[in-house]
């Protein structure tokens, strides 16, 4: 209630309305703004409707892009009650402007560009998915700009309007991951650990797209013969990982993101 009334106050109407939504339920949130004896109730009432326009940044230096269609709008409208999430953390499907190179603590090399990796109807350079899985996929290998350890975000773009960012993974120790072609080529030809919701997004009209990040320890850790080990290499996508975690809240993560959203 603490937060709730300090955002009002601040003006930040749609962000109480999130908060609302979220931990109380469409129907709390109806009853708030209904109720005449809050105040606050009447400032939600009149700017309901504020939306925000975020220009994308620019693209210069991509060579290869999806097809036309396929492209984000060049304008992306963000309405206001999008920018909050749970505990201290951002909703991650509202902040694809801001999650670039400079994120305090991220390291590593530049983000690559988005590319489609899975759809649900069949394109030119697309094959079947494996066994009962829905739909088609690039390999990988076609279009990771730079392999290696490292970080991923994955995609669900469906029109112009719908597109967010729903999952953040790594090359990591666990699994012994030697590349990100080789974790993205799981996802692709099955789906791996988020084969339902993959198939699921699928089978909603989304296609999937990826974007890597690989990770930089030049100047910094040293194996005996002078670069990076595997194992460094992977504990560093791990913590680069940790660090988008700590900040974000997305939708398909369940490590440090307190589970699964809708």
């Amino acid at each position: 209630e603490a937060l709730l009334n300090d955002k009002v106050q601040g003006n930040h109407v749609q962000l109480a309305i999130t908060i609302y939504k979220e931990y109380f339920g469409e129907s709390s949130a109806a009853g708030y703004l209904s109720n005449p004896s809050q105040k606050q109730a009447q400032i939600l009432k009149t700017a309901s409707n504020r939306t925000t326009t975020v220009q994308p940044e620019s693209s210069e230096g991509n060579t290869e892009r999806p097809p036309e269609q396929d492209q984000p709008n060049p304008t992306t409208t963000i309405k206001a009650d999008l920018l909050m999430a749970a505990g201290n953390r951002i909703f991650r499907e509202t902040a694809d402007r801001e999650v670039n190179n400079d994120v305090e603590g991220l390291g590593g090399d530049d983000w690559t560009r988005w590319h489609i990796m899975m759809r649900n109807d069949q394109q030119n350079g697309y094959i079947p998915r494996n066994n009962d899985a829905l739909g088609y996929y690039r390999k990988p290998v076609d279009f990771v700009e730079d392999d290696g350890c490292g970080i991923y975000e994955l995609k669900l773009f469906r029109n112009r309007e719908d597109s967010q960012v729903v999952y953040v993974g790594c090359t990591c120790r666990q699994r012994n991951d030697r590349s990100l072609t080789d974790r993205l080529s799981e996802y692709a030809r099955n789906g791996s650990h988020k084969a339902d919701l993959i198939d699921r997004a699928l089978r909603n009209g989304y296609q999937i797209w990826v974007r890597t990040k690989k990770v930089n320890l030049e100047g910094q850790q040293r194996g005996q013969c002078g670069a990076p080990t595997l194992d460094q290499k992977q504990g560093e996508a791990q913590r680069m990982e940790n660090v988008l975690l700590a900040r974000y809240d997305y939708k398909w993560n369940i490590r440090r993101n307190g589970g699964i959203r809708p």
